[in-house]
């Protein structure tokens, strides 16, 4: 999933989806919330230990180091990579953190507040918009939301989606990403593993494919 910031802004947002828009502007409209970036300029080591905390509780678990994350701020102290904070009252609700690299900046990562869960507030749609605006003011020309990037549940050869994964897919189109082909290869050394692979892929597309249309 790609999105050209090249455009302009007028031309950025007319992209977004319809939909989108007025839950956008609820948020960034309202007092009730603020936009905090953290870059080199103001690398704020207290906000990165918010980030990591608020991503162990939105996991209910610790699925990467400390480490992890100290590294991730050094590359925000050296101008390669941003933290956007959302805050709501005063407290940090939800995280995006971008990798840069040449004109390109890279999705990475993301956590909001399972506390909030319940209300479906849609944190991302107003945080990936402020970035995107913030990005491009700092130059970018392209932002690379990655995956999960499908449209069906049975995209390839060993590239399966869950009804999850299909939702992120469907929220960065409607952030105006574009998907572009992603093509690459597998060797196999054991025929059998090749044979077992083929299998699942089969059953895949028959159960999601077949077995859905008829």
């Amino acid at each position: 999933m790609i999105l050209n910031l090249q455009p302009d802004l007028a031309s950025l947002w007319t992209n977004i989806r319809k939909s989108y828009k007025s839950l956008i502007n609820g948020i960034l409209k309202s007092s009730d919330y603020k936009l905090v970036f953290v870059d080199k300029n103001d690398p704020d080591y207290s906000i990165n230990e918010k980030y990591r905390l608020l991503h162990v509780k939105a996991a209910g678990r610790e699925t990467r180091p400390k480490s992890t994350f100290d590294l991730q701020f050094e590359l925000v102290k050296q101008g390669k990579a941003l933290i956007a904070g959302l805050m709501y009252k005063n407290n940090f609700v939800a995280f995006n953190y971008f990798l840069f690299h040449q004109n390109t900046v890279v999705y990475m990562s993301a956590s909001d507040d399972p506390d909030y869960a319940a209300q479906k507030i849609p944190f991302y749609h107003a945080t990936l918009w402020a970035s995107i605006q913030h990005l491009k003011s700092q130059g970018l020309e392209y932002m690379q939301l990655s995956s999960p990037a499908s449209s069906q549940l049975v995209e390839g050869f060993i590239d399966y989606s869950d009804s999850k994964q299909l939702d992120i897919s469907f929220f960065k189109k409607g952030m105006g990403a574009k998907q572009v082909p992603f093509n690459r290869g597998i060797k196999y050394y054991k025929k059998e593993l090749f044979l077992a692979d083929l299998e699942k892929f089969k059953s895949a597309v028959i159960e999601n494919h077949f077995n859905r249309q008829f």
